[in-house]
């Protein structure tokens, strides 16, 4: 786990990375659900890509998109900026 924390730390400077952490205090949140990956490319519908203990299933239907859509941008919302994220990363690889 230290070797994965680092690791995040170190792409945080990389000027294509944006890296966010939703912290405990922010409580409940749509990320609990379940990790997802929005793929938005160019001309292209979205895509969300969804990946748990049963296996892995691809949607595209727009509703379920935007309900993921809408979920993503809450995380952002909730998820504190650049520099606090790589302070408490940094806070957990001392910890680890």
């Amino acid at each position: 786990m230290r070797a994965q924390l680092e690791h995040l730390a170190e792409m945080v400077s990389h000027p294509s990375v944006t890296l966010q952490v939703v912290p405990f205090k922010a409580g409940a949140h749509a990320g609990m659900n379940g990790a997802f990956t929005l793929l938005r490319l160019p001309d292209a519908q979205p895509i969300v890509y969804l990946e748990n203990l049963d296996g892995a299933s691809v949607t595209r239907r727009p509703g379920n998109v935007a309900a993921y859509e809408e979920a993503f941008t809450d995380l952002q919302i909730l998820a504190v900026g650049k520099q606090e994220s790589l302070s408490m990363i940094s806070k957990a690889i001392k910890e680890h």
